[in-house]
């Protein structure tokens, strides 16, 4: 990459929160006396779109350098990753970069420990999603993995020490237990001093070249102010550069429109927090143990379409699932534009139902509805090409019994509702759809298994909405009540109080629940 590329590249993404890519490739640039920064990093290998498209590294005189093409294959990557091991079981860490158009404000990066044989999967067998940066491992200078972090300002530089509680070399923890920092609990860290000021000049020089030589090679479009830098200290007293979780820039192109003042200086806040997190499959076992630990298992949720771990389902049976359903198609039912002349089963309705219905009966019951046959959950525009509209009596069966009988005709499910051996068969769900639904469940009971007395509530119980604690929500007006218990408005009342009620459930403490509650 020549001067002239850097000057006319957009790098916009460079001034965000995260890993940034491309502080690997400022770096590696030259600027017009055709010289670098001296600075070490680790081998850097940069993934897009699951291909490795970069990978830098410092030469034996200290400049960072970049590999020719041809060497970007798994068998040259394991092979120089695997040249330097010192004894410890942990090669290589991959951390995750989400597209600019995912990412979300903390937790986008995902940081992976990689061993011998976790390294050989993921080059080898691991189908690789999302881009990120595969780096090496350094071997850090005493027997706990370390880092160093350092928040630079034009004005001042604060240097953080943090190493890991337990020892690489003692295997009686898992992996991850001896590797992670700030990625982890605070309680797997501990913060170390540092001692003396030589290593914090040393620190502090290297994030000035830094900044300096960002300034230089793009000709001052791109001006560094301040920066979060992640530094290793080795055996040899060597300091490498791992990489930048925060970057702000002076950008010419942000002082453009004078209007723009409260944006631009809100987008100059750095953000100190750690932005890199674990995979929501590991999770972290602080007993000793010598046994392998390998990542739970996730599997999608029939009833709210999210991924949730293995051990973290619960049971809910038939009976339960096929109450909610009923309840909720009689009120779309009811709501139908097909005219309360027309019989309730012959009604059209549209089908899937709308978001905000699924939500306020709690976001249950509906998930294998959007599940592909590949199990992705279908985007926006996939579900306005699936909806139609469907006839109430072809909708008997519930989606989620539907997913997992799919031969169960209609005519065998009426026969099968008043099989006690079929209702008490249970499926497993997720925990909130759980507590979705034994609330629910509740409620029925309280009710003696009869949900008309939600759609006739007594005007009497009315009163008691001004003695219940709804500080954080809005109560139902004096209009809405009467529209509730008026019969020439049915409909409207049943939505309402449905509404209300079904937001009742997905909220275990809320003070809502005391005026429904008085009307048993």
């Amino acid at each position: 990459m020549t001067t002239n590329d850097i000057s006319t590249e957009k790098l916009h993404s460079l001034s965000k929160d995260g890993i940034s890519e491309d502080l690997f490739k400022l770096l590696w640039a030259k600027d017009e006396l055709n010289s670098g920064p001296s600075i070490n990093i680790p081998d850097t290998i940069v993934y897009k779109y699951g291909t490795p498209v970069s990978w830098f590294f410092t030469s034996t005189n200290g400049k960072i350098k970049k590999k020719l093409k041809q060497n970007l294959v798994s068998a040259k990557i394991e092979e120089t990753f695997n040249k330097h091991v010192l004894g410890y079981d942990v090669l290589a860490i991959f951390i995750s970069m989400p597209a600019e158009a995912e990412v979300t404000p903390g937790g986008a990066n995902v940081i992976e420990y990689l061993d011998r044989e976790a390294l050989n999967n993921f080059l080898y067998n691991r189908k690789k999603e999302v881009n990120g940066i595969l780096q090496r491992f350094i071997e850090p200078k005493s027997t706990r993995n370390e880092l160093v972090r350092a928040i630079w300002s034009p004005k001042v530089c604060l240097l953080e020490r943090s190493e890991n509680i337990h020892q690489l070399h003692d295997h009686r923890y898992g992996l991850y237990e001896r590797c992670v920092i700030y990625e982890g609990p605070e309680y797997y860290t501990t913060s170390a001093p540092l001692r003396g000021p030589v290593l914090s000049g040393q620190l502090q020089k290297l994030c000035e070249e830094v900044v300096a030589h960002i300034s230089e090679v793009t000709f001052g479009q791109k001006q560094v102010s301040r920066i979060v830098l992640n530094f290793k200290v080795d055996s040899r007293d060597k300091i490498w550069l791992m990489y930048s979780t925060s970057i702000r820039c002076l950008d010419m192109l942000d002082y453009t429109n004078p209007t723009d003042a409260a944006t631009t200086l809100q987008r100059q806040l750095l953000n100190i927090d750690s932005v890199v997190s674990l995979s929501n499959t590991v999770h972290l076992n602080p007993a000793k143990t010598y046994e392998k630990i390998v990542p739970k298992k996730r599997i999608r949720c029939l009833s709210c379409a999210r991924d949730t771990l293995e051990d973290m389902r619960h049971p809910v049976t038939y009976k339960a699932i096929i109450k909610h359903y009923e309840h909720i198609l009689h009120l779309l039912a009811d709501g139908s534009s097909s005219g309360k002349e027309v019989p309730k089963n012959d009604r059209m309705i549209s089908w899937p139902p709308d978001a905000q219905i699924i939500e306020a009966a709690g976001g249950v019951g509906f998930g294998c509805l959007y599940i592909t046959d590949v199990g992705e959950v279908m985007n926006p525009t996939q579900v306005m090409h699936y909806t139609k509209q469907r006839h109430v009596r072809d909708l008997k069966i519930p989606p989620v019994l539907h997913n997992i009988h799919y031969k169960l005709s209609i005519k065998s499910f009426e026969r099968c509702k008043n099989d006690p051996l079929f209702l008490y068969k249970t499926v497993q769900v997720c925990e909130p759809c759980y507590l979705v639904y034994a609330e629910f469940t509740t409620m029925l009971l309280r009710m003696g298994q009869d949900l008309t007395k939600l759609l006739t509530p007594d005007p009497a119980a009315a009163p008691a909405l001004d003695r219940a604690s709804t500080s954080h929500l809005d109560r139902p007006s004096s209009a809405d009540w009467r529209a509730i218990s008026t019969a020439k408005t049915p409909t409207a009342g049943k939505f309402l109080l449905f509404f209300i009620l079904c937001y009742f459930f997905s909220s275990h403490n809320n003070p809502i629940a005391a005026p429904f509650l008085c009307l048993l």
